[in-house]
């Protein structure tokens, strides 16, 4: 369909019109500087579905490198102080006078006093690990002041800088680029595909069951299209699409600003990444068709509100994107992507609906018990118990439960609640009676969770006279084990009895076959020693400090799983 200028303005009317509240709120734009002293490409936009999480905030492009300055974006104090083998890292959050907290995240180095500060905390608490909150002005920085270096530390894919703006007081997450950042894009948004998925019993699309799936076009000119086609509609259906955005000289598929679906005036759905708070980021396996994220790895935006769904990103209106029509009736649809930039995409296509329902050959369902996610979930089996709390799904779940003999490394039968590919918002208790377990062995029980491709996850619990419960927060495929094997210490480029100078960096290997790491420590003649532990490398490094004496040493390291199976790693080195 093509537009003409009056259309274009009542488009353009009506995405003001259905902007959310946080849009039309003024933000100090000026106030803070950029982070990094080269421009701002990103790799990660705020808002973009990732797997369990919507992204809070921007991910900012370090050109493949790590170890640039990274700014203080205005003066304030050091609030907190985060460093971890996972997540974010090495982080640093900053309070400003203005009310907002900025963070930078997956950090290679702290720099000046900052740095100072740390390192002394590190021996107070003989830990890597620390979460630290500081009281106000007990390190105060100035805007531009160099406060660390980029890196790739914690759960990071790639050397950049994580940038987040937060409110200080509600600690709710702010776009950063509702504050004036400059992020070059003159690019629109770019539409793959667009899905309708039946949604309710016996609907049906073109007499099938299944979902529809339209490529998107292009014709030479560039612009793009859905091949116009007969679509008819029996019952409910939503529709979904997946859509991406592209940066100015910038190859990297980022996420969108905001999702319209239009029905002529009527807003069925709007999506918009101004704000969230902390506890409605799992909202994203909602938002997202969660079913193809995780086995496909397919970005693909849901327009449409499950009644779980309690995220702001997602505006709540009547029909919540479920769309119904009457024998005959007709509909043209529009799909409106914006990036930050304004840059819009558009998409239409009409359906109607069907004047009857065609006869289907449907497959035999696994048997299922019908759950409404505003209650709680309850399962009381002879030797089963599932306990989970209102809300903690999204929609509707006819729950597939089964149960099988064990396995031979298991104590207990495998209890199967439902697929590993529906997403869960919050943890829950699930309890297994053993079966044949020594009392020798009770302490190394773990709970074992068969998943998505035969991955195991193992989680520690306790027990409940001959129970054993643990929290979790998937379903698949669930057993007792046992974990009896301590963890592995494997030195990298270290030998027994070397000679090595101060200065130089010792590095290991640490693994876990089953229930994961617990705690390391690192001790040089008895003495705990500063040590940096990089979790999605399993990789640990000892830098030998110029105040360790000449002489021979004794080098520890200390490894403990979840079930408090030790290893103590020893050996001598000598120091030049």
């Amino acid at each position: 369909m093509r537009f003409c200028c009056k259309q274009l303005l009542l488009l353009g009317g009506l995405v003001l019109l259905y902007l959310p509240v946080q849009a039309q709120q003024a933000y100090p734009k000026g106030y803070f500087r950029s982070p990094l002293d080269i421009s701002l490409k990103l790799s990660g936009t705020f808002g973009e579905l990732r797997t369990n999480h919507f992204h809070s905030g921007l991910d900012i492009r370090t050109n493949s490198v790590e170890g640039l300055n990274i700014y203080a974006a205005a003066d304030g104090f050091v609030s907190r102080v985060k460093v971890s083998a996972y997540g974010y890292g090495l982080a640093l959050y900053v309070d400003h006078p203005n009310g907002y907290t900025t963070v930078y995240a997956h950090l290679q180095q702290f720099q000046g006093d900052i740095a100072d500060w740390v390192y002394k905390k590190h021996y107070e608490k003989e830990s890597f690990e620390l979460d630290i909150t500081l009281y106000p002005n007990e390190l105060p920085v100035k805007k531009g002041q160099v406060i660390a270096l980029s890196g790739n530390s914690g759960g990071s894919g790639g050397p950049h800088l994580h940038f987040e703006i937060r409110d200080t007081k509600t600690e709710e997450i702010l776009n950063p680029q509702l504050f004036g950042f400059p992020v070059a894009d003159k690019v629109a948004p770019t539409f793959a595909f667009v899905e309708l998925v039946p949604h309710g019993p016996g609907s049906q699309i073109n007499g099938s069951g299944n979902v529809k799936k339209m490529w998107v076009q292009r014709d030479k000119a560039g612009n793009t299209f859905l091949t116009k086609q007969q679509l008819q509609m029996w019952g409910g259906f939503y529709v979904q699409t997946k859509v991406s955005d592209k940066h100015d000289g910038n190859g990297f598929n980022n996420g969108i600003y905001r999702l319209l679906l239009l029905d002529g005036k009527d807003t069925l759905y709007a999506f918009q990444a101004d704000a969230f708070a902390f506890a409605e980021t799992r909202y994203a396996n909602t938002v997202m068709d969660y079913k193809q994220k995780v086995l496909k790895r397919e970005q693909i935006y849901r327009c449409m509100r499950t009644p779980g769904n309690k995220s702001t990103v997602v505006a709540k209106r009547n029909s919540d994107g479920i769309i119904g029509l009457l024998p005959g009736e007709s509909k043209t649809l529009l799909l409106v992507a914006t990036d930050f930039a304004g840059n819009t995409s558009k998409l239409d296509f009409a359906v109607i609906g069907a004047e009857q329902r065609t006869a289907e050959l449907l497959a035999t369902a696994a048997p299922s018990e019908r759950y409404s996610p505003d209650k709680p979930l309850n399962i009381i089996k002879e030797d089963l118990r599932v306990s989970m709390p209102a809300w903690n799904f999204y929609d509707t779940l006819d729950l597939v439960y089964r149960k099988t003999i064990k396995p031979f490394v298991a104590f207990s039968a495998v209890h199967t609640l439902h697929t590993a590919d529906e997403p869960i918002h919050g943890f829950y208790t699930i309890s297994i009676k053993q079966n044949g377990l020594p009392d020798s062995l009770r302490s190394k029980t773990v709970l074992v969770n068969v998943g998505l491709n035969n991955s195991r996850n193992a989680t520690a619990g306790v027990w409940k006279a001959d129970f054993f419960e643990a929290k979790v927060r998937s379903f698949g495929d669930f057993y007792l084990s046992i974990d009896t094997v301590a963890p592995v210490v494997r030195a990298l480029n270290f030998k027994a009895g070397a000679s090595y100078r101060a200065g130089q960096r010792l590095n290991f290997k640490l693994s876990d076959n089953l229930v994961g790491l617990a705690s390391y420590q690192v001790y040089i003649d008895g003495q705990w020693q500063y040590h940096y532990f990089d979790g999605k490398t399993a990789s640990l490094q000892l830098p030998l400090e110029k105040k360790l004496v000449s002489g021979n040493h004794l080098l520890e390291i200390v490894v403990k799983d979840g079930v408090g199976n030790t290893t103590q790693y020893q050996a001598n080195f000598n120091l030049l």
